[in-house]
């Protein structure tokens, strides 16, 4: 890394320390005050202890289950006992505290009027709390799926057993929500730690936003030829497999989930300056379970435009695994940096003072950002990273990576169906690694002439759907001079799905054979160098730890 005067792009920040712990008995608990002051952490993550449950409203008890709903007059001592709690911990050593809440689900029986039902039918009674008048359509109309069994067989009394994902677009369910954020930040919080976010919804009231979002980005006319909608009446939303269509499905569920978390920031930052929200993004260490969330609101880009930091939420911890292979987060602290925002990687497995220690440093490494240890083990490393960091900012801030090679990562090209585009962009991650080649990840935000001029050459892999404005700005690197490999597919269609006869059409270009399936083609003073399929410059491991199934990385024999 090496520091700069000017620009915004690539800033790396000061890595923090940061504990998750959602024990239901910390608060008024003098003895975990002081567990916590003997190595506070930076950042402290607790998690139901909040004077509203957002799957619950007032409800009893500090764990994410509910007995019974607490009265009015019991609310008021519960903001009362937080209010110390939180400053207790603010005391002990943590700079910032925050608290959990769901994004997306309600638990109770509508049937029964229990859990969530409970709340509702006794709204009135909690207006003074900021709720607003009780909503006219019941919760139940809310959801667009399925209640689920929600388990806990063994919990006695428990208030409701189903699980019920409301719609996040749903004005009734977002005015609790933003109530339930405005109560934590009124209690001292710094900010709010928001959980699932993987929401799909087709229904009404999506379905007339989706209609406001595509009348914003096409004509009459291009609606029509692209969609075959004729009115706002005629649109749906996309499916898997609907080409165009789903991938502005899956760009406007981004959008509209990064909405949300816009909306908790300005709610809190009314009685906290510089509350924070902080997303769940969920595993990016295997294929599987990134494929798996294309199209249910996980989008970095437009999160990482409301959110200062996001979580991933990984099983396995950084070192070494049998036959070479390592395990590392690096691509997600490179993501993120590429995004402008942070990574704090959850490692569950990381309890160990070793796998403490280098989880720790690879944060350090990536550029800002934490790794997230799950309970308070070493924390002779907690202590001394703290002092560390606090102590040399200018280690750490406002640098820029020093790389002369782009990776590009399009996160559209897995709306498109490629899954050889992370597949291949993970291989040459992993490799590139391996050989100690230092790289930056080029997404869609940075792929503009200011942020490719840096480089002596940029990777692509499956990059099959390049939009206008990205090819011609790949075409202007590589007639200045730069040097362009791509792998798989390239530019074979524009933004909009249609086949494209342009300068990348390997028709257009005048090729020379270099070995087998690699050709070479000289655009103004650069060169393309076109690989017909990784295989022929790579040759992949016999185990590559991001291939295993999202269920196999939860086995910890695989990934011990």
């Amino acid at each position: 890394m090496h520091g700069v005067e000017n620009g915004p792009e690539w800033r790396t920040s000061v890595p923090f320390t940061y504990i998750i712990d959602y024990g239901p008995e910390h608060v008024g608990n003098r003895s975990f005050y002081e567990r916590v002051a003997d190595a506070p952490p930076t950042l402290l993550h607790v998690g139901h202890d909040v004077p509203f449950k957002s799957m619950y409203g007032p409800s009893d008890g500090y764990d994410c289950l509910s007995r019974r709903m607490l009265t009015p007059s019991e609310v008021h001592e519960r903001i009362d006992e937080l209010t110390d709690y939180v400053s207790s911990l603010h005391d002990s050593g943590v700079r910032q505290v925050i608290p959990y809440i769901c994004s997306m689900f309600m638990f109770g029986d509508a049937r029964e009027r229990s859990g969530f039902w409970r709340f509702y039918d006794n709204w009135d009674k909690y207006s003074e709390f900021g709720f607003g008048r009780k909503p006219k359509s019941d919760p139940v109309t809310w959801s667009y799926a399925k209640p689920r069994y929600l388990g806990f067989e063994r919990v006695k009394d428990l208030d409701g057993r189903y699980v019920y994902e409301p719609c996040i677009n749903h004005p009734d369910w977002r005015g609790f929500l933003k109530t339930v954020v405005s109560h934590i930040a009124q209690v001292g919080y710094d900010g709010v730690f928001v959980d699932v976010n993987a929401s799909a919804c087709p229904k009404g009231k999506c379905r007339s936003l989706f209609a406001r979002y595509l009348g914003e980005r096409y004509t009459e006319g291009e609606l029509k030829k692209h969609f075959g909608f004729g009115s706002d009446r005629d649109v749906r939303l996309g499916r898997k497999g609907d080409g165009l269509l789903w991938v502005e499905t899956v760009r406007f569920r981004g959008e509209r989930m990064a909405s949300l978390f816009h909306e908790f920031e300005n709610e809190g930052r009314r009685y906290q300056d510089s509350f924070t929200v902080l997303p769940n993004l969920s595993p990016y260490q295997h294929v599987d379970g990134v494929m798996k969330r294309v199209g249910i609101s996980h989008v970095v880009s437009p999160w990482a435009r409301e959110c200062s930091i996001f979580m991933f939420e990984e099983m396995q911890q950084p070192g070494s695994f049998d036959n070479g292979v390592v395990s590392n987060f690096t691509f997600q602290y490179k993501y993120a940096l590429a995004e402008t925002t942070r990574a704090g990687c959850l490692l569950y497995n990381a309890q160990d003072q070793g796998g403490v220690e280098i989880s720790i440093a690879e944060a350090c490494a990536g550029g800002g950002g934490c790794f997230i240890q799950g309970g308070y083990s070493c924390p002779d490393l907690r202590r001394r990273y703290r002092e560390f960091l606090s102590s040399t900012p200018g280690l750490f801030e406002g640098l820029l990576p020093h790389s002369s090679l782009g990776l590009v990562f399009l996160y559209d090209q897995l709306a498109w169906g490629s899954r050889g585009h992370i597949e291949n962009t993970f291989r040459i991650s992993e490799e590139l690694m391996a050989r100690h080649v230092l790289f930056d990840l080029l997404v869609e935000r940075n792929l503009s002439p200011g942020a490719l001029g840096k480089y002596r050459a940029i990777l692509a892999c499956d990059l099959g759907h390049l939009s206008r404005v990205q090819h011609d700005l790949l075409l202007g690197y590589l007639r200045g001079g730069g040097n362009v490999i791509a792998i798989g597919d390239f530019g074979g269609h524009d933004g909009r799905g249609r086949k494209r006869t342009g300068s990348f059409s390997k028709r257009d270009l005048s090729l020379e054979d270099i070995s087998r399936g690699v050709r070479e083609s000289e655009i103004g003073n650069g060169r393309l160098i076109l690989v017909d399929r990784l295989e022929r410059v790579l040759t992949p491991p016999p185990f590559e730890l991001f291939m295993i199934s999202e269920e196999e990385s939860l086995d910890t024999d695989k990934i011990m």
